[in-house]
């Protein structure tokens, strides 16, 4: 099986549609500031064909271009809130479930499904 099709099928459909809509936002980002498909492909130092992909919510563009392109829209500060501790409701749920328990200890191993 191909990397590429092992990368789609191991995503869940509300997956693909966070990664849709977020397409979807970046183009709508970069129409506003009025970019054409290669002028942000000149300034990320990719393919318009990579632009194409993001905009499109392909899971095989990598991490760094989506960083890039947040940066080049004025939205990096976004980016360091995705996974943010603070924010993490089902995490900071099971620490205060675990600190609660008489006798627990930080090796519990905690599991779920996503």
């Amino acid at each position: 099986m191909s990397k590429r099709t092992l990368g789609r099928s191991a995503l869940s459909q509300s997956v693909r549609a966070a990664l849709c809509q977020l397409g979807k936002d970046l183009a709508l980002a970069r129409a506003r500031r009025g970019q054409s498909l290669r002028e942000a492909a000149v300034r990320l130092q990719v393919s318009i064909n990579t632009v194409r992909n993001l905009e499109a919510g392909h899971p095989g563009v990598g991490l760094g271009i989506l960083a890039n392109a947040m940066a080049l829209y004025g939205m990096l500060d976004r980016l360091a809130l995705l996974a943010d501790p603070a924010t993490d409701r089902i995490g900071l749920a099971l620490e205060r479930r675990r600190h609660e328990r008489p006798g627990a200890s930080g090796k519990d191993a905690v599991s779920f499904d996503v």
